[in-house]
């Protein structure tokens, strides 16, 4: 797989890597893999949490979701 980084962020990446005495490659290889692997886990906790909130009947029907998604940008409009 090839990437493009824009140059702000290929230094930066770089900079990390030399620091960590590594290749710019490496360290991005390990980076995006820390990364993918936290973004897992939050979601597997948040369909976990969601999954909790419909058992215990912590839901909203799609109606009153609607409302408090109209209340909530009309406060952010504000």
């Amino acid at each position: 797989m090839n990437i493009t980084l824009e140059p702000p962020s290929e230094s930066a990446l770089r900079t990390l890597a030399e620091r960590s005495g590594v290749t710019i490659e490496r360290y991005a290889a390990e980076a995006l893999a820390a990364h993918v692997k936290a973004y897992d886990r939050w979601f597997v906790q948040s369909v976990e949490k969601g999954l909790k909130d419909v058992a215990e009947g912590r839901v909203l029907s799609s109606d009153d979701s609607i409302i408090r998604d109209q209340a909530r940008r009309a406060r952010l409009k504000n």
